[in-house]
């Protein structure tokens, strides 16, 4: 999706792999809470880190913004 794409240059982390859910399978996978809106359900905003098969971090926000920083710290390579 072109907005992940500025985002992640934004962010710093174009090295990140970001998905769009447009269809709901990974956030119905994951168990995220979906909302009826008019047009359709919609998932709650969430985040999830995940490195191979392992969910390191997971953030279930609902309607807040997430702490974009608290995610990109929890992404980034430990500092030596």
């Amino acid at each position: 999706m072109w907005s992940h794409h500025s985002w992640a240059m934004t962010l710093g982390v174009e090295d990140v792999p970001l998905l769009s859910d447009g269809n709901g399978e990974a956030a119905r996978g994951f168990d995220v809470a979906f909302a009826p809106l008019e047009v359709a359900d919609v998932a709650a905003r969430s985040a999830f880190l995940i490195a191979g098969d392992t969910v390191r971090a997971a953030w279930m926000l609902g309607t807040d913004l997430p702490d974009v920083d608290a995610i990109v710290a929890a992404a980034s390579p430990p500092s030596p």
